[in-house]
């Protein structure tokens, strides 16, 4: 499978557990820790993350996730557009 694919793939899974993590918090239901989350926007999921960050209205006023999904986003566009420009194929 094209990596494109599992990068589009894995930004709709973060963007699906920020929901569920923002659901889970509304019915005082067990959390996703806070660091899974910063991890999972960090390994390429940071498009999801900041995504679902603003459709759910989850951890946007949180300084931690303020800080630390743009700085993912800027690192994985780093590695997205290393891998454009070398174009390495999957």
């Amino acid at each position: 499978m094209d990596l494109i694919y599992l990068y589009i793939l894995w930004n709709l899974a973060a963007f699906l557990i920020m929901g569920v993590d923002k659901h889970n918090s509304m019915h005082h239901r067990q959390r996703i820790k806070e660091n899974a989350l910063v991890g999972i926007a960090v390994f390429m999921g940071a498009v999801g993350c900041i995504a679902g960050s603003i459709v759910f209205k989850h951890k946007t006023k949180k300084a931690k996730f303020k800080i630390a999904f743009p700085m993912a986003f800027a690192f994985n566009m780093i590695l997205v557009f290393t891998y454009i420009q070398n174009g390495i194929k999957s």
